[in-house]
């Protein structure tokens, strides 16, 4: 309902032990995410780690928390470090995925989360500076099979293939390019 505001004043008025417990401090924790409050709830989170140092949701959360505050090299290396269970979670690739493609290690982005399509549209646009545009067609392609309605997908995979010659191929994905 992003009633954060809410939340946090009928949190606040729980009795210090309810407060204080696992449960109290995962309903502020989401609370405070919720609102974007991204250091406070990283403070909520550590402490919640601190009695469950394994827990997989827990490193999420925390990752996800460094993550927001600029601090994605850490974020990264919270979730690699963390224990095997962690890699039972879907989320752990997702994310994993994502702060590789915000620190531009795209090979390694899309073998951890080969359905994200960001991954590879961002993979392709380096294969196309670097010249390998047959290498970027086929990056732009995946994106688009991941993400069919995406239209920058097709503009892309028609800008690379035009410039290696392929100009029929180019000219098929102008429709899907054109499209609003």
């Amino acid at each position: 309902l992003k009633m954060f505001s809410e939340v946090w004043r009928e949190v606040q008025a729980l009795p210090a032990e309810q407060l204080g417990s696992p449960e109290g401090l995962n309903i502020f924790l989401h609370s405070l995410m919720g609102g974007k409050r991204w250091a406070d709830a990283l403070s909520v989170v550590r402490r919640l780690r601190s009695e469950r140092a394994d827990d997989p949701d827990g490193m999420i959360h925390e990752a996800y928390c460094l993550h927001e505050l600029g601090m994605t090299r850490e974020a990264l290396d919270l979730l690699l470090k963390g224990p095997p269970s962690l890699r039972d979670r879907p989320l752990f690739f997702y994310n994993a995925g994502c702060y590789h493609s915000q620190l531009g290690e795209l090979d390694e982005a899309v073998r951890l989360n080969p359905r994200h399509y960001w991954s590879w549209l961002q993979r392709g646009f380096c294969k196309q500076e670097l010249g390998q545009h047959g290498l970027a067609a086929g990056d732009f392609g995946v994106c688009i099979s991941l993400w069919p309605d995406f239209a920058w997908g097709y503009f892309n995979r028609g800008s690379v293939l035009s410039q290696i010659g392929q100009r029929a191929a180019a000219a098929a994905d102008s429709p899907a390019a054109l499209r609003p």
